[in-house]
């Protein structure tokens, strides 16, 4: 009788210790998966508020722009030509630098990303840009905001 009792407790124990494996390992792919896309999205921020010239013509699925080029001493030298390239086919954000045709993931798992640019009064150059990302991570699905003004369309 005790070895029954024995048998059935433990058999609870490992299904009650199996579901908390299965709800930890969901929720950290979950985890990652969000995080991931902030970083991305405060990374974009970032570059395109001290960007330069953010072309007004290109898709919603793309924001392009120069960024300054420093040397190690912190030394302006040059400006970089890139952008952020959304792949539907892919479901990744790609970072494109256009000097060398180089593509990095930014961020996977991407269901939509759109870039609303604001152009400037000449229409030459953007004055903001409002990002929009949607993101599967399992089985859930969040979005993303962020609106970002660029500082020296303000000069």
């Amino acid at each position: 009788m005790a070895m029954a009792i024995s048998a059935i407790l433990l058999t609870g124990l490992a299904a009650a210790f199996s579901a908390s494996m299965t709800s930890y390992t969901v929720n950290k792919d979950t985890y990652e998966g969000l995080n991931n896309t902030r970083l991305a999205l405060a990374r974009m921020v970032s570059e395109l508020r001290s960007g330069y010239w953010i072309d007004p013509d290109a898709g919603p699925s793309q924001c392009n722009f120069f960024v300054d080029k420093y040397d190690e001493n912190g030394v302006w030298q040059d400006r970089i030509d890139m952008g952020y390239d959304y792949r539907s086919a892919d479901k990744i954000l790609y970072l494109v630098k256009h000097e060398d045709d180089s593509d990095y993931v930014l961020c996977r798992n991407v269901e939509s990303a759109t870039f609303t640019k604001t152009p400037t009064a000449d229409g030459n150059d953007c004055q903001s840009v409002h990002i929009d990302l949607t993101v599967r991570s399992g089985a859930i699905e969040q979005a993303f905001s962020q609106s970002v003004t660029i500082r020296r369309s303000l000069e």
